[in-house]
């Protein structure tokens, strides 16, 4: 909801949705289905959640294949654990197995993440000045069957083109978004940057919480909508056609 320019900017409840052509030609047609409002992404239940990544450590069971990258960090902390600390260059990733046993895609519909994104200090640029474009991270995250990508997703594309720096951001992925199909086997994860040159570092990644969880409804909100039956709806269409009529 923050992408809308609302004016003025103290409304803070909307009365509906519009859809409309941007061009005069035909140019297709657009099948809409399944619109819902959340509270910025899609509500998980982390009190529920699996500790793939947690409190500092990782879960039994899992192997680590990673290169260039710090499971016990204290650089950055996430709620005074250690992390695992990234740095964003073509030679480096982050590698891990489910030695145990796969991931459970059937009980469980998505991942919950945390990071913290500190960009190289040679590309940064001021997030005020709006001459500037910041550059942002080439991160691929995917999951794995017997090892092998299943389908890479781009971080900062995923987060609608661009990850915060230098603030810890949770965000959901549901299990759909990573390609996986009915019954598929998740035996790890990966996540590598193809940067935009192979001798340049673009930053630093921190991890401080992967956890894999289920659905859950989002928090409800007290509705300012009200129910007008027919004959009220016929007094409130025409005060309000007057209005419009006495208004111009």
């Amino acid at each position: 909801m923050s992408k809308f320019i609302i004016n003025p900017s103290n409304i803070t409840r909307l009365h509906g949705i519009a859809f409309g052509s941007t061009t005069g030609q035909f140019a297709g047609s657009v099948v809409l289905d399944d619109i819902q409002f959340n509270n910025g992404s899609i509500c998980m239940d982390e009190r529920e959640g699996v500790p793939i990544y947690s409190n500092g450590s990782l879960a039994d069971g899992l192997a680590v294949y990673s290169q260039g990258s710090n499971f016990e960090s204290t650089v950055v902390q996430y709620t005074s654990h250690r992390t695992v600390q990234w740095y964003l260059n073509n030679q480096y990733d982050i590698s891990v197995g489910f030695e145990a046993g796969a991931l459970d895609t059937v009980e469980n519909n998505g991942l919950i993440i945390s990071v913290y994104f500190v960009p190289n200090a040679d590309t940064y640029t001021d997030p005020n000045d709006v001459s500037q474009t910041p550059i942002q991270p080439k991160i691929r995250f995917s999951l794995t069957n017997q090892g092998t990508d299943i389908q890479p997703l781009g971080i900062a594309e995923y987060l609608g083109g661009e990850i915060p720096p230098n603030r810890w951001l949770s965000f959901t992925i549901p299990f759909e978004d990573f390609g996986l199909w009915e019954s598929a086997t998740v035996d790890g994860f990966k996540l590598k940057t193809d940067g935009w040159d192979s001798s340049v570092t673009q930053g630093t990644l921190y991890i401080g919480k992967i956890k894999a969880a289920k659905f859950v409804p989002p928090p409800s909100e007290e509705s300012s909508a009200f129910i007008l039956k027919s004959s009220s709806l016929f007094t409130y269409v025409t005060i309000t056609l007057i209005s419009f009529i006495l208004y111009f």
